[in-house]
């Protein structure tokens, strides 16, 4: 598994122009997820959709990784992802691994990220819309039911990746280190 994990860090290190988010193909493709989604009976012209998912890890040893890596929410050490999803379900970018104290929304600051439609933990700004909260309206509930139906694929994403890839990520094989004030994963080359 540490050939395995080196060769990986290694191609991705080699081929990174390559793995990086297509823009070109995404820009192409944008109309036609808009249309995918407006078919589906969401009311926006939404080409994508992010969330993000917390991988627990081991417990990290140094007290300063304990209280970086710690979720309050899930009560566990654990790193964060983030995806932005396209309705045919293919992964327009990916983000992480995050410490898992960061909430969802920091970790899109961090991505700097110009996305779609998300859950409410990322509010609204720029091009990024989430559901409306505290008393919606008929018809707000209405967009809400209507958007969180399209919204599942980025949830079907992360279960199709966890499922797998389950052995591989399994919360012994990731330990975090601290490297020159640099959190890094032990495999980095």
């Amino acid at each position: 598994s540490r050939i395995f994990i080196y060769t990986t860090a290694l191609l991705v290190e080699i081929h990174q122009d390559k793995i990086e988010l297509n823009v070109d193909l995404l820009n192409r493709r944008a109309s036609v997820y808009c249309q995918h989604v407006a078919e589906c009976g969401a009311p926006l012209a939404t080409f994508g959709f992010i969330d993000g998912t917390k991988q627990f890890i081991c417990r990290p040893s140094p007290r300063n990784l304990q209280r970086s890596c710690y979720s309050g929410h899930k009560r566990r050490h654990c790193f964060i992802w983030q995806a932005v999803v396209t309705p045919d379900g293919l992964c327009a970018a990916l983000f992480g691994p995050v410490e898992g104290r960061k909430h969802d929304s920091t970790v899109l600051r961090e991505m700097d990220g110009k996305c779609v439609y998300g859950d409410p933990a990322y509010g609204c700004r720029g091009l990024i819309l989430s559901p409306y909260s505290s008393n919606p309206t008929p018809r707000e509930r209405e967009f809400n039911r209507r958007m969180s139906a399209v919204l599942e694929c980025v949830e079907w994403f992360f279960g199709r990746l966890k499922e797998l890839w389950s052995g591989w990520i399994g919360t012994r094989r990731w330990r975090l280190e601290r490297r020159q004030s640099v959190y890094s994963l032990p495999w980095e080359v």
